[in-house]
């Protein structure tokens, strides 16, 4: 691991704390948690602990494929974060909002309660591919040489299996 990268993601850490301690002044000021706000923190403190797992993991000489799988889940959380920052009517969904419209009956079913905790949320199909091109994250709408979102997804996935 490169002493530079070490450096630029410890300061990008600090930001993202800072931003994260003024975000959540602002959302106990109005705390519906459907919104971008809480969205952002929840996101960004998911992607440091993703990214702070990866590198106790190289320091341990794991696998890689351990490494890629937290590499993959991280993108799969940056396409769904974009594309929910995109289309924030999604946002109530994503935090469960509609379960209760849906099974509003108690239920003991593991499958319904499997379900309830995946894409069953959604009311729009769940698919990262069609997200990541929504968002400009795949490999067709990628004009400059950078490489998409969804390429590192596809690529961590295929060293994971």
């Amino acid at each position: 691991m490169k002493k530079e990268f070490l450096e630029l993601y410890k300061e990008e850490k600090n930001k993202i704390e800072a931003d994260n301690k003024a975000l959540l002044e602002k959302i106990k000021e109005n705390p519906v948690l459907d919104r971008v706000e809480c969205l952002s923190v929840h996101f960004s403190c998911c992607m440091c602990e993703d990214i702070d797992f990866v590198l106790e993991l190289m320091e341990k000489n794991s696998k890689d494929r351990y490494i890629y799988s937290v590499i993959r889940n991280i993108c799969e959380q940056a396409i769904e974060y974009k594309y929910l920052c995109k289309h924030n009517e999604y946002i109530k969904e994503y935090y469960g909002g509609n379960i209760l419209e849906k099974y509003s009956e108690k239920t003991t079913d593991i499958n319904k309660l499997k379900a309830l905790m995946g894409d069953d949320r959604y009311s729009i199909k769940r698919n990262i591919r069609g997200w990541a091109k929504d968002i400009g994250e795949d490999d067709d709408s990628n004009a400059n040489d950078d490489m998409s979102l969804y390429t590192i997804y596809q690529l961590s996935s295929t060293e994971y299996h």
